[in-house]
């Protein structure tokens, strides 16, 4: 299986405004330890006293994943890291033509003896302590600069070669892919007789962070980088919760506690005040979440007009992950493009029943168009207003109950009502059309109406019982005065049906 290294905590700092508070990087270290990585970066200790605390506190915690300390190629940085106690240090050092002329002043002998030196130091002071050579922007190093500085650090008794993607210039497919470098280095390796393991850094800097890492993993890589949020410098690094999703469902790497990874994205937002974005893989809010609409159907449409039958979304069908990996659940959210059946599936998924669905619906649809969306505890929230404004909006007039949505039952005598006519005052069509069953609650007038009102379309409800007629009337958008009279215009016309 291959091993997993978190950098969130050394590499998650080099994102522009993060600084994580030393309570923070305990919290994220615990977290992760929890989730099952096995390496945790923890900070390069000689940039600040803060950091090289920090990393001493969790290189004592005894954490399962080994602490990781990252130290320039000299005696003094690996010194300060082994100071900390940590059970991994990463060495790095550029092997660029360029940066050896230009930057660092010296040839390639100059910065194998540097390299050699520091490994050598770290392995006389603790042999177990696991040590890492970046030859840092590898692939943009000349290949050979690579295998002689590498080959010197195994034989110095380096246990990890990491090629670093520096500038996140590899492209899968391309004369520079992950693929093939991983396996030409461990070929040029082995012909010098050493079988250091190898990790990948890759940057994003082309989109191509993932890719370019499940390219190494193809190629037998040992170790992959990653962070939370994919924070790190420019674009930052490979997602950690994209890459262990991946690696489970698509290569059989499962053995790690996935459902920790919400609550680790959760925590790590909050302390870099960075949000998770809605359509992030795996862990944003729309990662499993279906707007209700096309994507829901009813699983039986010949009896869905007769039973109601529950419209329903088929995991299987829109998923090709399943949440339940990651501690979620498939969720559906209502808005413009919001049915019947979509509806009165959340209704039952939430557990609740009301008879004013359709006003519900239409308030839905207009948020929706509003740009935003119903969630079940929004719907929850909608459906008691409704109930409470239906219970306190009744009103006697005219020898007539008029309420907003009324809800009727139907005495012994079967009516039969079929009318249409028009209210010319408010420009308004009434359709009466049904009928009324003894014991049932019956839509019976669908009223539309001008925008120049504001009524945007509503139910009615009538019922004949003891020879008293009523009904219920709700105008979304109507004033209350319009509702009245509208309802007045409207009890005339059925006290002559």
């Amino acid at each position: 299986m291959v091993a997993i290294l978190d950098t969130t905590l050394r590499e998650g700092e080099q994102t522009p405004g993060v600084c994580f508070p030393s309570h923070a990087k305990l919290a994220i270290a615990e977290a992760l330890d929890a989730l099952g990585v096995d390496y945790i970066e923890a900070g390069h200790p000689v940039v600040s006293a803060e950091i090289a605390d920090a990393v001493r506190v969790l290189a004592t915690r005894g954490y399962n994943a080994a602490v990781v300390a990252h130290a320039r190629a000299n005696l003094d940085d690996v010194q300060i890291a082994l100071d900390c106690r940590v059970q991994f240090i990463g060495i790095f050092y550029c092997v660029t033509d360029e940066r050896l002329r230009d930057v660092l002043k010296t040839g390639l002998s100059g910065a194998i003896d540097r390299v050699v030196k520091a490994i050598a130091w770290v392995k006389a002071q603790d042999p177990d302590v696991i040590v890492r050579f970046t030859p840092e922007d590898t692939l943009r190093s000349t290949f050979e600069n690579v295998v002689t500085v590498a080959v010197q650090a195994a034989r110095a008794g380096a246990d990890i070669i990491s090629i670093a993607d520096t500038a996140g210039s590899a492209v899968p497919g391309t004369s520079s892919n992950l693929y093939d470098y991983v396996r030409d280095l461990r070929a040029a390796l082995h012909r010098h007789k050493v079988a250091p393991q190898l990790a990948v850094h890759c940057h994003n800097d082309r989109g191509m962070a993932l890719a370019n890492a499940l390219d190494a993993y193809r190629a037998g890589v040992d170790i992959i980088d990653a962070t939370v949020m994919g924070l790190g410098e420019r674009a930052g690094i490979v997602d950690l919760a994209q890459l262990l999703a991946v690696l489970a469902a698509d290569f059989g790497e499962g053995q790690r506690h996935l459902e920790h990874l919400p609550r680790i994205y959760r925590m790590v937002s909050e302390f870099s005040n960075r949000p998770i974005p809605g359509n992030a893989p795996i862990v944003g809010a729309n990662a499993f979440t279906h707007r209700a609409g096309r994507k829901v159907r009813n699983t039986d449409t010949s009896v869905a007009t007769s039973t109601g039958a529950a419209a329903t979304v088929d995991p299987a069908e829109f998923h090709s992950l399943d949440p339940a990996l990651f501690g979620r659940r498939n969720a559906l959210v209502l808005d413009h493009m919001a049915g019947p059946s979509s509806l009165r599936d959340c209704l039952e998924r939430a557990d609740l029943d009301t008879i004013y669905a359709p006003a519900i619906l239409d308030q839905i649809r207009d948020l929706g168009r509003q740009g935003r969306v119903v969630t079940p505890d929004h719907l929850e929230h909608i459906v008691k207003w409704y109930e409470t404004s239906a219970e306190s909006s009744c009103v006697a007039r005219n020898g007539l109950r008029v309420a907003c949505d009324f809800e009727v039952q139907v005495g012994p005598d079967r009516a039969v009502f079929g009318q249409a006519t028009s209210i010319s005052k408010f420009g308004i069509s009434l359709s009466l059309d049904a009928e009324l069953h003894c014991g049932s609650l019956v839509s019976l007038v669908i009223v539309s109406g001008s925008d120049r009102y504001g009524v945007r379309g509503r139910v009615v409800w009538m019922s004949s019982s003891n020879g008293v007629r009523e009904y219920g009337v709700h105008f979304v958008f109507a004033s209350p005065a319009e509702r009245v009279s509208i309802s007045n215009h409207m009890g005339r016309l059925l006290r002559a049906t």
